[in-house]
């Protein structure tokens, strides 16, 4: 049942993903509804109604998880424009909601959730999701549509964990306007049996990737790595910067072998065949990543530097 649900809300929505007309906030904001304390069996669905002064909620349907609203907003000047509001959930950690305009202005206010945790086999696997759609009427700014989608996965007694972060802004005809990407991946790759930091029980390996472009890259830095000359970007430009860390145990006497590779690129520069520097890498260093001597880093931009340590067996 709950995947005819999703494959309804669904469709609707896609009709209504067109480029749009005036522009307005979502009515109410996402996530002022709830199950009462025990969802297996309190499947009723209660909704807040906090908007601009003189906004009502009236219940057009309702059922176990679900509730569909007509939401009224009071419009400057006189009048008003309705909204219906779609919420959907089950007692798992499943949740969706969607505001759509009445009166023929396309474009969608929406947010699908999920967190879910899983034991199989003794191991726990928490896994959670977020997608969110600002288009046409609830476009963040004139003409500009919004998508923003996360996910992790995560292993805890595994040493594993995967995210996955992506957002964008994009005009009507689709020319991008600004987009934020994250890839990250930790994992534990002890050989099967290991208990001993001599046996591999630390192996491990890091990956993480971060790019930015357009209106993500607000201003104008340079990238450098240690001991090398720096590499510029303008506001706008597509830049990223890659980690990767890896420990690998060799065996008895052996020690262990220790890879890390850093990178960082501006992407316009190379679409460009621009002659400026394009890229730098270092591949001498495992952790911490990039002191960046006489540089500091821009964290406000790419966030925090991950953390890796190598594991360190004597031979």
């Amino acid at each position: 049942m709950r995947n005819k649900i999703m494959f309804m809300v669904s469709a609707g929505s896609a009709a209504l993903i067109l480029s749009g007309a005036a522009v307005a906030a979502p009515p109410l904001g996402f996530g002022d509804w709830q199950l009462g304390t025990t969802p297996t069996t309190d499947k009723t669905i209660t909704a807040g109604c906090a908007g601009v002064t003189g906004t009502t909620c009236a219940t057009a349907m309702a059922g176990d998880y679900f509730l569909q609203r007509t939401i009224t907003v009071p419009v400057a000047g006189g009048g008003s424009q309705q909204y219906i509001q779609t919420l959907v959930t089950d007692a798992t950690g499943f949740k969706d909601e969607n505001f759509v305009s009445m009166g023929g202005r396309a474009g969608i206010a929406g947010l699908q959730t999920i967190n879910q945790t899983q034991v199989n086999a003794g191991v726990t696997t928490v896994f959670t999701s977020a997608a969110e759609l600002q288009t046409g009427w609830a476009a963040p700014s004139p003409g500009i549509n919004r998508v923003i989608l996360g996910q992790t996965v995560t292993q805890p007694s595994a040493n594993f964990s995967s995210t996955f972060g992506f957002s964008q802004d994009a005009n009507d005809a689709g020319v991008i306007q600004g987009k934020k990407l994250d890839l990250g991946q930790s994992v534990n790759i002890a050989p099967a049996g290991a208990t001993t930091p001599a046996q591999g029980v630390d192996d491990k390996q890091l990956f993480v990737l971060r790019q930015r472009q357009g209106t993500s890259n607000p201003t104008a830095g340079n990238f450098q790595l240690e001991a090398v000359g720096p590499l510029p970007y303008a506001a706008g430009d597509q830049v990223q910067v890659v980690w990767i860390g890896q420990g690998i145990t060799m065996g008895a006497g052996l020690g262990a072998q220790n890879f890390g590779y850093q990178s960082y690129a501006n992407l316009s520069k190379i679409a460009a065949t621009d002659p400026a520097p394009l890229v730098q890498f270092d591949l001498a260093r495992m952790g911490p990543f990039d002191p960046l001597t006489g540089n500091v880093w821009n964290a406000a931009l790419f966030g925090a530097k991950p953390s890796y340590t190598p594991p360190v067996i004597n031979p």
